[in-house]
């Protein structure tokens, strides 16, 4: 008679298998809206502030992520936006983190594309870039759940 299988054991690849489903849905949502952000109108901005933020991880290593700020006017309203673009971009060196906000210099004119229906959603990269990370994490997740699923339930 093979051992019992603690419950918790089996809740593992279904956790898995959740993570890589939500990272593989929100990762799919951000390269949508980035190919439509391509389509968007765009207005003139002004870059109030670039600065690359530092983040420590609690498990060991560091990452630096590209942080700005810009202003724009749609039909008479100001608006201000903090999305660089809609992929990833944190980064395991400062030196390209700093690449990435090179174009943006505080007090900078540059485009900004906005959603027309909700212009407070705007960005300045209407670029894909970066965004087959997260679905790709995701399908990892997906099937490494299959596998460590067939492990668990085998041992039942």
């Amino acid at each position: 008679m093979a051992p019992e299988t603690s419950p918790l054991l089996l809740m593992i690849p279904v956790v898995l298998f959740l993570v890589g489903i939500g990272m593989i849905y929100f990762g799919h949502r951000a390269r949508a809206r980035a190919k439509a952000s391509a389509r968007w109108p765009k207005v003139a901005g002004t870059i109030t502030e670039a600065r690359v933020e530092f983040r420590r991880r609690s498990k060991g290593g560091s990452r630096y992520i590209p942080q700005i700020r810009y202003t724009y006017d749609v039909a008479g309203q100001r608006h201000t936006g903090a999305r660089l673009g809609f992929g990833n971009f944190e980064r395991t060196r400062e030196a390209t983190a700093q690449a990435d906000l090179a174009a943006y210099p505080v007090g900078s004119t540059t485009q900004v594309a906005y959603d027309p229906a909700d212009p407070t959603l705007a960005t300045l990269n209407t670029t894909t870039s970066g965004t087959l990370v997260l679905p790709g994490l995701g399908w990892a997740f997906a099937l490494i759940s299959l596998g460590v699923g067939t492990i668990v339930f085998g041992m039942r």
